[in-house]
């Protein structure tokens, strides 16, 4: 038994090693690699993001800016514009009926613009949950209500930031 699970790993070895020089040809390139023409983050620099509204909206704001680099230098040629729905909803109860944990949904719908011809480009959503429990103190309920609306918002950022990402280096002739 233990020669065989040797020589399956042999095998197993010798196919991957034959096997993955051949994944160069199949047009895989890493998202925020170098290219030989634009780089990711010289793309995503010339997106300028519109203002969101409510709180939620600032904190998602800047967590896209610090995902996108804000390079006040840069030309914007790109516009993205954002939409964000809340829900909170109970998720564990007590016997008596009483809620001790929620779940925070939020859901952004975006749109990436072309500013000189006002063209949309892409447009999508995404959505995250973050989860909280209820306690005695309304103090403690409130602040771990809004750690996870901003736990939500930071990941929702990277969602859509990887989103664009991909859009971007697959439709570099935009730029």
């Amino acid at each position: 038994m233990l020669y065989q699970n040797k020589f399956i790993k042999f095998l197993l070895l010798i196919f991957f090693s034959i096997c993955i020089p051949f994944l160069n040809g199949c047009g895989f390139q890493p998202l925020y690699g170098e290219n030989k023409t634009q780089t990711l983050s010289i793309l995503e620099s010339k997106i300028d993001i519109e203002k969101i509204k409510g709180r939620n909206g600032q904190i998602l704001r800047n967590a896209l800016l610090e995902q996108f680099g804000s390079d006040r230098n840069t030309t914007k040629t790109i516009t993205l514009k954002v939409v964000l729905d809340k829900s909170i909803v109970p998720l564990a109860f007590r016997s008596d009926k009483t809620v001790t944990r929620f779940n925070v949904k939020i859901h952004a719908d975006y749109l990436l613009q072309d500013k000189i011809s006002n063209k949309i480009l892409t447009r999508g959503s995404s959505s995250s949950i973050a989860s909280y429990s209820v306690v005695l103190s309304e103090f403690a309920n409130l602040s771990a209500s809004k750690d996870a609306e901003e736990r939500a918002l930071i990941d929702l950022s990277k969602n859509i930031s990887r989103l664009v990402g991909v859009y971007l280096i697959n439709h570099k002739s935009i730029n």
